[in-house]
């Protein structure tokens, strides 16, 4: 599809500015979740329904496609890779788009302050 599709909002989410875009490309959707107006952990999320995504992904991985056996499967390609909570937020994203029918391989990023709110509450 040309041109991709594509949508923009911003919300306040515990105070913060949040910057949301989603594209739609024919093999692919691009989420960028940002509080500070810059790109940050990158996510790919395929399910089960994408055998082709889930082969790539398994080969820049270097892990047994076969060894991966989630619905949906979030793997940190570059950025955070110890961040839980992102990394939840990522399959959140993923589990809403496969809710609604995508079947498609989708990146996800993430650059947020959720850790700054965390540590403040705590």
């Amino acid at each position: 599809m040309f041109p991709p599709r594509a949508g923009q909002c911003a919300y306040v989410i515990d105070g913060a500015h949040t910057e949301m875009c989603v594209t739609e490309y024919s093999n692919r959707v691009f989420v960028v979740v940002t509080q500070v107006g810059k790109l940050g952990t990158v996510f790919h999320i395929t399910t089960d329904g994408d055998e082709t995504a889930l082969q790539d992904a398994a080969m820049m991985l270097r892990v047994d496609p076969n060894a991966m056996n989630d619905k949906v499967r979030v793997r940190t390609l570059i950025g955070k890779r110890d961040d839980a909570l992102l990394s939840a937020c990522a399959r959140h994203v993923g589990e809403v788009l496969v809710s609604k029918g995508c079947e498609k391989c989708v990146f996800v990023l993430f650059y947020c302050g959720f850790d700054l709110f965390i540590r403040a509450r705590y």
